[in-house]
């Protein structure tokens, strides 16, 4: 089992577990949506579908890319990065640690969506109790600033590393297919 798997589910509780306390706090009408300046544009009744809808995405599109973390080996194929042709030329015992670098990479890319899915959770909590919602566009644009470069950063490392494993495996008398 891989060491990051447990990561995304364990935010993942914590923000059930935070929505969970919350829902007794908002008031009938929730906030559905903020504009770019924080205000509400959209409302719904609370409920616990309606509460619940951003954990259950999270929870889904944790679980789709597990899914697909789990395929890899089998499907390499479904991993897209500009290295990806030269990891389909290597032989399957050379990729394996290649893709369990990519199963990894999908495990940081549900942290960092249940931690997304968490700060707008908390930002249409802090709303609905009447706070200020100026903090949206600030709030949405710090998470993406320090997340996508870290997904960069991991999509970078992978595709060197995969260059890397194919020029070895080329010198060592084995072209490409």
């Amino acid at each position: 089992m891989r060491a990051t798997l447990p990561f995304p589910w364990i935010l993942w509780l914590a923000l059930v577990a935070f929505s969970v306390a919350a829902y007794p706090t908002l008031p009938d009408q929730i906030p559905q949506q903020l504009d770019a300046a924080g205000r509400i544009s959209g409302t719904t009744a609370r409920s616990p579908i309606s509460w619940g809808m951003l954990p259950l995405l999270a929870a889904t599109l944790v679980l789709l890319l597990q899914g697909i973390a789990y395929q890899l080996p089998a499907r390499p194929h479904w991993f897209n990065y500009p290295a990806k042709a030269q990891l389909l030329a290597l032989p399957a015992a050379w990729r394996a640690p290649l893709i369990a670098r990519m199963q990894r990479f999908l495990d940081l890319v549900g942290v960092e969506l249940v931690l997304v899915m968490g700060a707008v959770q908390g930002l249409l909590w802090h709303t609905a109790r009447g706070g200020d919602g100026a903090l949206a566009l600030p709030l949405i644009l710090g998470v993406s600033v320090v997340s996508t470069p870290v997904l960069l950063l991991g999509v970078s490392r992978l595709n060197d590393a995969t260059e890397q494993a194919h020029r070895q495996w080329t010198e060592r008398g084995r072209p490409p297919a």
